[in-house]
């Protein structure tokens, strides 16, 4: 018997556009289990990252391109929209982290997540979930 994946459920609006997505994969990868991450997604030429809510990082994000196709589209059109690239997306989803990339691109973040499932994406990011500052500050 087939098992039936989770349909895209998408609500339109200009303010806000949501998506729910159901996505399945290992529970596991060789450095831990996966955990449910709510942070901000941004996506456009050379970059695919998480940021989790409340932290200075940043981290490469992998996976399915059936679950990273509608958060790419997602960034794509809050970027038109704004007239420019690189828009958050509020995601809560469930990831793996990867460890450390040894190259490419994602050398210069704080590791790498692999994505395993979104369970929301909205253009809309929550006044709750801040990026915190990783500048070093100047001693005095």
């Amino acid at each position: 018997m087939p098992v039936a994946s989770a349909p895209l459920v998408m609500a339109s609006a200009e303010a806000d556009e949501r998506i729910a997505v159901a996505g399945t994969g290992a529970a596991s990868a060789a450095n831990g289990s996966s955990k449910l991450v709510k942070g901000i997604y941004t996506w456009g030429a050379e970059v695919e990252t998480l940021s989790p809510c409340n932290t200075d990082k940043t981290y490469w994000l992998e996976g399915r391109e059936e679950l990273l196709a509608p958060l790419q589209d997602l960034a794509m059109k809050k970027a038109d929209a704004a007239n420019e690239a690189y828009q958050p997306i509020y995601v809560e989803a469930q990831i793996v982290y990867a460890g450390q990339a040894t190259d490419g691109f994602a050398v210069d973040y704080d590791g790498v997540m692999q994505l395993q499932a979104v369970k929301i994406a909205s253009g809309n990011v929550p006044s709750q979930c801040k990026l915190l500052d990783n500048s070093p500050s100047v001693a005095k």
